[in-house]
Formats: C-alpha cells, structure tokens, sequence
C-alpha cells in the first residue's frame, strides 16, 4: 500500500518539472523530405503526383505522406503569413522524421531584372520587417550608444556590416522619414545555448543550393489554362519572355502583403533583394532553430507594390503558370536530389527508422519513486511525450539508453502511461528490459521497514464480490470472495486476464543474484518503530528478499484484511505464490505491456517487479488498525526515505549490469 504520507512528501520535496526536449515524430518516424507551401494550387499540382498517399490530421490541419519523385516525403498547406509558417513547420518536425525542409510557392519580384515567371532560389532569407521603430531617421540609442538597444534585448540589422538606413517615403512634399530600423531576429539552438544569437540573414543549405543551380527544369512559357479546345495556346495567358531559374541572392520576408513600390525599391537598393513574400524567412528561422537543413523555391507572380497590374500578371494567375512552374522547379529538384536516408529505395523497419533502442525502462509511479534515479543515472534527457499524465509529461533518459517513466499513482494512471511510451514510434522497445520500482506496505511476517521484496507472482485483489463484513455469513472471514463463485475459498474463473501474472524465472533470479548482498539505506526512525513488532522478519534489518505482491486502488490496513491479502494470494496462485507487499500498479502496467507484447512492441519476458516497505500494512501490538494505518500516513514508521532510496540501490544492480552487458542481455537474460 502507497501511503498518503508519500502524496505528501511528493508536495513536500518541491521536485522540480522537468524541462522537455522538443518531441519528434509523434505521428510518423519514417525519414522524409517536408514540403511546406502557403497557397492552395501551389501544393495541389504536388499532391496530385503524390504516390500512395496517406493524410494525417493534426490540429485541424491536414498532412499528407507519400512517395514523390523517388523521396519519401510529407506535404501540407501552411495558409498565408508568418505565423501560420512558423506553426506549421515546427508541427511537421514535431509530428515527422523530418530529414530536409523544402518551401515552395509563389512570390513577388523585388529586383526590376527579373520577370513575372522566373523561379526563384534565394541564398538566404531574412525578415526586414522585424523592426525598432524609432521617432526619426537617427540611430536610435535607448542603451547609450548610437545603435545600441541591447539592454532591450534587441540588435539592429547589419547584414553589410553597416546598420541598414530607415525607410524614406517620398511625398509631394518631400522625404517623410519613418524611422523604421531593421533589427535581428534571436535564436536559440542545441549549438549555440545557452546564450543564442542574433541573426538577419538565414542562409539556405550549401548542398542543397548546389543541386538547384544544376537543375535545367522545363519551365513554361504558358501555363495549362492557355490551351484552348483546339489545341492552339491563347496568346493573352501566356508570358512575353521566356521564365528562367535565378539561383542566388536574399529573399526576404514579412507579415504584410506589398503593394508599395517604394519600399520594394528600398529593398533591392539597400539589400539587393530578389524576391519578396510573407512565409519563408519564418520556415528559415525555424528550421535553424531545430537544426533541419532548407532550400525554397519561388515562381514570381508580379512585380511586388508594382505601379500596374500589367498583362504578364494577369496571364500568370490566369493561365495557372505560376504554380506549375513553380511544381516542376520542385519535383525537378527531388529527382535530382539524393538522399539514401529518405529515398524509397532504402527499406525502412522498425529498427532503423531512427527510433531510439532503449536498455531499460524503469517505471516508477510518483515523484520520490523517481527521484533517487536520476542523478545516479544521469538521467538528464527529458522527452515530453503524449499521453502521459499532466503531472509527469516527460519521459526521463541517459545517454545509455536508459530510461524513467512516471506513470502517475493508481491502475488507471499506470496503465494509460505505460501503453502511451510503448506505442510511440519515437521508441524502440523490442529489447527493453522494464523495471517496476516503487514502494510499498509490508507484510510484517515476511520484511520490515526497507526491505527490497522481489516478485514472482503479480496478483490483482481488487477484481472481487464485496459483502459489508456485518452483513457477511457468520463462518465467512471475510466479505471478500471471487466474481461469480459462492463464497471465500472457491477460486473465479480468471475471466478478466489480469487477475494473476508470473514474471519471468531467469530475469527473477538473476535480479535476486546481483542484489542479494547489496547494503541497503535505513533510518532511526525505521530502527525504532520495527523495534516494537518485537519478533520476525518485521524485528530485523532491511534486506532483499523475494516474494511476491498484491495490487489494488483501495488502500486496505489490519490484521483481517492482512490475512485476506495472504489467503487471496494463495488462492489465485495455486498455493505457489506468498503475500508480502501491497500496492496499486503493478498488475495494470503488466496488461498494458501484454498489449504492447501483442502489437510487437515490447517483449514480455522482459519485466521485473521491485517493491521496497515504507510501512507495515498491520498494527503491532498493542496498536489498533487505525493508529498503524495513520502511522502510516503520516510517516511515523521512518519507512519513506529508505525505501524510496533502496528502489535505485537494489534495482540499480539490475539496470547497471543490463547496460555493462548489454551484448548479452540484448539476446536475453544471462545465466546467474
């Protein structure tokens, strides 16, 4: 039995939350190149080349995975602007394996040279419209210096090495300065923390450009709409030059749409930019900030803040050449892409489709079951991961491939966490060893205060008929008895298949062999309170010892419903099994892993069960039922601190030769 001292101590020890990475694949875990495009034709012309398609729908939007042009890849519709670029991109690397990042659209043309149709592939990107917007034209200098706002957390653009002059607008009038200064953009990776960066520019990947300015695409002079019925091209949906693949330069980016010629001016004149739209330079930031390499593609559709909308524009829209030349710079860059990590000539299996292998998975049910694992395993990696309870998000691990899982208290929190990390693709459990460590109550006749009990038998005693104990038969010793029997004694049917499990033998003994000997954590307190059960196992020092453990949600205490739990255990296991320890989760974790076994997940043979006594489940003498179980829940036994830090003691044997060995133990369970 937990104690309700334990949910005490829990709120007690301030524990702190554990920061969590940022989860990967939570949908998919099979590498594949990202296609992101904002607009609804651009992204149709690639689904409709898309090879066995499969959507996924997250958050209301819609992913889809296939096999384009020889890659496995994943495409989605981010919708107009900044924001819904940045939301998009970090839930594709959340929800896929994302191996490279593609965006492909359409844009506005900023240098004059260029022409409605070109395709272009900038060499970096930048936001110019992140800026400090000051009262004038003057350097702006709220920290001291000319140009200084650092003490703002802020850093004026200088992508020349010179701060970039504000935009003038020119009026009837005159100048009208607006004292808009471009500035940086912070950003924090794995590489560069903890003290980040200020960047402008976000350069695309150098592998990835050297492959575009290879390409020879088939770009279109007419889009598919210019082919009348007979077969001939309407001259007014077609362009007047030849559109041409520009590789090179700064595109830049920002939360408005440009209709204004001046400042598309001021672009090219102050940063020789190329292109101008409003999604990539945040699919840039983004993909630095998660360290996934990038290249985008964009077809130009006008001439940004042009004076007019002249017919190249019209015809370009019309006749749907944008996004279809657009579409062929793309799938040509996919064919000439190579990749053996995301083509679909690679087979991918469960094994190495990058799902972490983990040796041992150790799974406690609260925070000070934890606790004394972490540093001692330096376990320092925190993956946050779905489906586990809002108290205990994230999944705990080391660089050995070790593994900690807060369920949270109970058989339901116990069965929902567990079943969520062995069905998250992120993970490779086939091999893993699972070890249950928590506390327990214990039976006085079999351990004292800190023992480390082993088991063999997991026995459920909560699957049962109840009759209050006034209302029972005067010869039943207790209310208790199976579901559809007649009473006390006669053993049910094990209808529900969790009502009794055996772990394996040879993980068992070798688990007794490596801990038998080990020195085990006691206390004052403890030394005192076993003192006064006089005889017995309860009267001796803490030890490892092997029986076995009876689970339950109703935290029971006494002599009667002590006996019940011997007789129960027995019962249930044929006379083989003998009753030592008393908690809530054990058989649940064990059903959810059986599910997992059944889906190929885990191996069942794998499990071993700890159970350390923070307190007696009966009264000494001289004490009644009630006085024990509030010594109990109080922490009046001394049992709590022991037996939370004997959990790592004993079960670290275990975990420890698991990884020292893990040649062997990978093939099973070494001889003892």
């Amino acid at each position: 039995m937990r104690t309700a001292a334990a949910a005490a101590l829990l709120a007690l020890t301030g524990l702190p939350a554990f920061a969590a990475d940022s989860p990967r694949c939570l949908s998919d875990c099979t590498p594949r190149i990202g296609i992101v495009s904002a607009f609804g034709a651009e992204a149709d012309l690639l689904l409709a080349q898309l090879q066995q398609p499969q959507a996924w729908t997250i958050e209301g939007k819609r992913f889809t995975t296939g096999e384009l042009e020889g890659h496995r890849v994943v495409v989605v519709l981010s919708g107009v602007s900044i924001v819904n670029s940045t939301l998009v991109t970090q839930q594709m690397l959340d929800h896929f394996r994302i191996d490279r990042l593609v965006m492909s659209g359409i844009a506005g043309g900023v240098n004059p040279a260029n022409h409605v149709g070109d395709v272009t592939v900038p060499d970096r990107w930048a936001m110019p419209m992140e800026v400090f917007w000051n009262g004038d034209e003057k350097l702006p200098s709220p920290c001291g210096a000319q140009g200084d706002v650092s003490c703002l957390g802020l850093k004026l653009a200088q992508p020349d090495g010179k701060t970039v002059p504000p935009f003038a607008l020119q009026g009837a009038g005159g100048s009208v300065q607006t004292g808009l200064f471009m500035r940086e953009t912070y950003a924090l990776n794995a590489a560069n923390a903890p003290a980040g960066e200020y960047r402008f520019d976000y350069p695309v990947d150098p592998a990835m450009l050297a492959v575009a300015k290879s390409l020879k695409p088939d770009l279109q002079r007419c889009g598919p709409r210019a082919k009348q019925a007979d077969g001939s091209l309407d001259p007014k949906l077609c362009m007047k030059t030849q559109p041409r693949l520009l590789v090179g330069g700064r595109g830049v980016s920002a939360p408005v749409f440009l209709a204004n010629a001046q400042y598309r001016r001021y672009l090219f004149d102050t940063l020789q930019a190329q292109t101008f739209e409003m999604e990539t330079a945040a699919l840039a930031h983004v993909a630095y900030v998660n360290q996934v390499p990038y290249i985008a593609f964009r077809s130009l559709s006008d001439l940004a803040g042009a004076e007019a909308f002249d017919a190249d524009v019209g015809a370009m829209f019309a006749s749907g050449l944008a996004e279809a030349n657009e579409a062929a710079v793309t799938l040509a860059f996919l064919k000439a892409w190579q990749s053996p990590l995301t083509s679909v000539s690679t087979k991918i299996t469960g094994a190495d489709s990058g799902a972490r292998k983990v040796k041992a998975l150790v799974i406690s049910m609260f925070g000070p079951e934890a606790e004394p694992w972490i540093k001692p395993f330096a376990l320092d990696q925190a993956i946050t991961v779905p489906g586990l309870s809002p108290d205990y998000p994230a999944l705990r691990c080391s660089a050995d491939d070790v593994c900690l899982l807060t369920t949270g208290m109970g058989h339901s929190n116990a069965a929902a966490s567990v079943l969520a990390v062995t069905l998250d693709p992120r993970f490779d459990l086939r091999q893993t060893y699972f070890l249950i460590a928590g506390i327990a109550g214990i039976d006085p006749a079999q351990g004292t205060l800190g023992s480390a009990a082993w088991a063999r038998w997991l026995v459920d005693v909560g699957i049962a008929h109840e009759i209050d104990a006034r209302e029972m038969p005067k010869s039943w010793k207790s209310g208790y008895y199976g579901v559809l029997t007649k009473g006390p004694g006669e053993k049910p049917k094990l209808e529900y298949r969790t009502e009794v499990a055996r772990v394996d033998e040879a993980l068992l003994q070798k688990a007794l062999a490596l801990s038998k000997g080990v020195a085990l954590q006691d206390s004052p307190q403890a030394q005192a309170y076993r003192a006064k059960y006089k005889t017995g196992p309860a009267a001796q020092p803490p030890a490892v010892i092997q029986c076995d453990t009876l689970g339950g949600d109703t935290w029971w205490h006494g002599d009667k419903l002590g006996q019940h739990a011997r007789d129960w255990t027995k019962l249930m296991t044929d006379g083989a099994g003998t009753y030592c320890t008393t908690q809530q989760e054990d058989n649940a974790t064990r059903n959810a892993l059986e599910r997992a076994a059944a889906a190929g997940k885990v191996d069942l043979k794998r499990l071993a069960v700890l159970r350390t006594a923070s307190n007696f489940d009966r009264p000494h003498p001289g004490q009644t039922a009630q006085q024990s179980l509030l010594a109990s829940t109080t922490g009046a036994t001394g049992g709590f601190v022991p037996a939370t830090q004997n959990l790592a003691i004993v079960g670290g044997t275990l975990v420890r030769d698991i990884v020292a060995n893990w040649a062997q133990w990978q093939r099973g369970v070494p001889a003892p």
